[in-house]
């Protein structure tokens, strides 16, 4: 399994040109904004043995979100979508 890095809290750290949704939980009605308190610090591709999952780490390095992608190439544009963050800035944190 292979790890791929991205560090983007020098882009402000909010997904950029997507937004998340979700059932409302508090007990009113509707749909609410996932991202509306949320800071994405760093960005991994995780190679598995059914495809790549493009995992989202808070300012915490708490888990937010991961998307799967049939490819690399995949992940890194969903990445490049959500965050603008070019395939260039990735970085191999494990091989193996």
């Amino acid at each position: 399994m292979r790890i791929w890095q991205a560090d983007v809290s020098d882009s402000g750290s909010r997904s950029l040109n997507v937004a998340h949704f979700g059932a409302d939980t508090s007990g009113g009605a509707g749909i609410v904004n996932l991202d509306a308190d949320v800071h994405t610090r760093i960005l991994r591709i995780e190679e598995e043995s059914v495809g790549y999952f493009l995992h989202r780490f808070g300012m915490d390095m708490s888990h937010l979100a991961d998307t799967w992608h049939q490819s690399l190439e995949e992940a890194m544009e969903q990445a490049e979508e959500e965050f603008s963050v070019p395939p260039a800035a990735w970085s191999l944190l494990i091989e193996g």
